[in-house]
């Protein structure tokens, strides 16, 4: 929702950080694959937790792991938890890491 209406006040900020974003997950891709570990990389626009379920489905992953600060208390219930919403839709076993 806020990146939507991000993107109708500063359409040309949002398309900075997307290319950004790209460019990160391109270096992360080059990294992996230099330690021998096969990656394939996403960037999309939406929800972090609905980026991630929808990702697993159409790939039909088998699992999603996916990392953690560990918030709790008013932290979490303040800023949320996509760990949380991601175990609530994915469409496969979910594996928390905490960071």
């Amino acid at each position: 929702m806020f990146l939507r209406s991000f993107y109708a006040e500063a359409p040309q900020a949002v398309e900075d950080l997307v290319r950004k974003a790209k460019g990160f997950v391109a270096d992360i891709k080059k990294q992996a694959e230099a330690s021998g570990v096969k990656a394939d990389t996403y960037v999309g626009e939406s929800e972090a937790f609905e980026a991630i379920t929808t990702l697993a489905k159409d790939r039909a992953a088998d699992m999603i792991v996916i990392g953690s600060h560990g918030r709790t208390g008013l932290r979490r219930l303040l800023m949320g938890s996509v760990a949380e919403k991601v175990i609530g839709y994915a469409p496969c076993p979910v594996l928390v890491v905490k960071s």
